[in-house]
């Protein structure tokens, strides 16, 4: 329009404005995710001056914790430390003269190994399949030039050839170890009680060892009568020693944290729905006593003390234990 004045162009200037500010952001004037801005570079935030930049990972004492607080980012570190640790490593292996392989696995034990695993005591304990893979992958560097082996070779294969674990069950071990050491608290006086059963020649036994301080001060060895050791099985042996245990308990009224490596019972006396006449009297003693015994699992691995000692006063137990009888099971009647 040629006569249009100054005012009216402003005013079709600031409706064009309007409508390309609209038709951005979509007919209801509302912003959508496709026109959204994105930051390319991670925003920082100041303290008193300070200046703290968003990371997705952060070291603490050595451990590297992603966002997700898992331990993704730690193995993946994990990687180019091993490739620092093989320099050395390729320098023997390569020599003529054939070091000594028991002198080779000494060396992986005590100073590779030691420098990928630092603090795993305080690892997750339940790694993901993806970081087992990762640390396999890692350990296999050092496997093949130990055994000299084609690069083929399975993983399995090379670890059962050098003698040496999974790299992934040697945090595992070390944790439950550490669970067990901060379970050694005032509240539970210190007494730690490891309960095992066994059965051995048509034999079933069951042990209680109780330890305090990291001392073995009792060892309580029971056996199933022999008329009664026919229907008895190993599930019944442990969870009749988890009872004697609570019911040691009870007689010294003491508070005591009881340690099983049967899952099995554990799931039992979990469960809301079990018919077992015995079960049920267990479980409901250690309703009454749950201000003084806890149960906790332990995944059964050498080198525990008291797993170790009650796995042997176990199978002892079944030819020098207290006779000890308990009610037929249902699965027994017919």
């Amino acid at each position: 329009m040629k006569g249009a004045s100054k005012s009216d162009k402003d005013k079709g200037g600031m409706d064009g404005d309007e409508k390309s500010i609209s038709s951005a952001s979509g007919e209801n004037g509302k912003f959508s995710k496709w026109n959204s801005t994105v930051l390319n570079k991670k925003p920082t935030f100041k303290i008193n001056n300070y200046s703290i930049k968003i990371s997705d990972s952060l070291k603490i004492l050595g451990i590297v914790l992603d966002n997700k607080f898992t331990l993704s980012a730690h193995i993946l570190i994990l990687y180019d430390k091993t490739l620092f640790l093989t320099r050395n490593f390729n320098r023997i292996i390569k020599t003529g003269w054939s070091p000594n392989k028991n002198l080779l696995k000494a060396w992986y034990l005590n100073v590779i190994e030691k420098a990928l695993l630092y603090g795993p005591s305080v690892w997750d304990g339940a790694l993901t399949k993806l970081q087992i893979d990762r640390l396999h992958s890692i350990q296999r560097i050092f496997l093949l030039k130990f055994a000299r082996a084609y690069r083929t070779t399975y993983t399995s294969v090379l670890n059962a050839l050098s003698g040496i674990a999974p790299l992934h069950v040697v945090p595992e071990a070390e944790y439950i170890k550490f669970q067990v050491w901060a379970r050694h608290s005032n509240d539970y006086n210190n007494i730690i009680v490891y309960t095992d059963g066994t059965s051995i020649y048509n034999e079933t036994g069951f042990a209680v060892c109780i330890l305090q301080n990291n001392i073995n001060i009792q060892n309580h060895l029971y056996k199933f009568r022999n008329y009664n050791s026919v229907f008895q099985s190993y599930f019944q042996s442990e969870l009749t020693a988890i009872h004697s245990a609570a019911s040691w308990a009870a007689e010294k009224n003491t508070t005591i944290n009881i340690y099983t490596d049967s899952l099995s019972s554990i799931a039992a006396l979990k469960s809301a729905s079990a018919r077992s006449g015995s079960l049920n009297n267990i479980k409901q003693d250690l309703s009454y006593l749950k201000h003084l015994v806890e149960v906790s699992w332990f995944k059964a691995l050498i080198g525990i003390q008291g797993n170790e000692l009650t796995d042997q006063q176990a199978k002892l137990a079944t030819t020098t234990g207290v006779g000890k009888y308990i009610p037929a099971p249902r699965s027994y009647v017919k």
